[in-house]
């Protein structure tokens, strides 16, 4: 079950859809996002899409572009809130993305099969989401199979994207890259 301040501002999101969408969906998309949230799934990222898509509801040919704009203001507030209240709760000691990154760079697991660098990435003390094949979808589990590490970016300030591929990265950089200081 998620956090009581996700459900508030999930439910906040999806009071934004129009009164005939939420009768017709609304029970369903709060299902999923607390389903989402206990996957790991950063809250903030269910309100940004649900609040994006209120938007496009709100924008539908029939409906006033004053509605859809108030939409999007509440959406930019609702966001901007969320990563100040991340922001506010992560622990003094955590380590950011940026050091997490550093030290992914440094400890030469780029190159390397997931099962190799898992070691290495526990320790980043990081919430780590797998991109697979350059691909935009993210997931939370340790992916199956013979992936290799080619990079990593920066979610959020506690957490980042582990980039894999399918194929052994030719002549790939360990150690120092990027302007990494080790």
């Amino acid at each position: 079950m998620p956090d009581p301040r996700s459900a508030r501002l999930v439910g906040v999101a999806l009071r934004c859809y129009p009164s005939r969408w939420r009768a017709r969906h609304g029970d369903e998309a709060a299902e999923l996002a607390g389903l989402l949230i206990q996957d790991g799934v950063p809250a903030y990222s269910i309100v940004w899409s649900y609040l994006s898509g209120a938007a496009r509801e709100q924008c539908a040919p029939s409906r006033r572009l004053g509605t859809a704009v108030a939409v999007l203001l509440v959406a930019a507030g609702l966001v901007g809130i969320q990563f100040a209240l991340v922001s506010a709760s992560a622990p003094a000691s955590a380590s950011t993305a940026h050091s997490a990154i550093t030290r992914l760079h440094c400890s030469g697991v780029l190159g390397e099969t997931v099962t190799k660098a898992l070691p290495v990435l526990r320790k980043l003390d990081v919430r780590i989401a797998w991109s697979v094949a350059g691909g935009t979808a993210l997931n939370w589990s340790v992916p199956r199979g013979p992936d290799y590490v080619t990079g990593v970016s920066a979610l959020s300030p506690a957490a980042v994207a582990i980039h894999l591929t399918t194929h052994k990265p030719a002549g790939q950089q360990t150690g120092s890259s990027h302007g990494q200081h080790c």
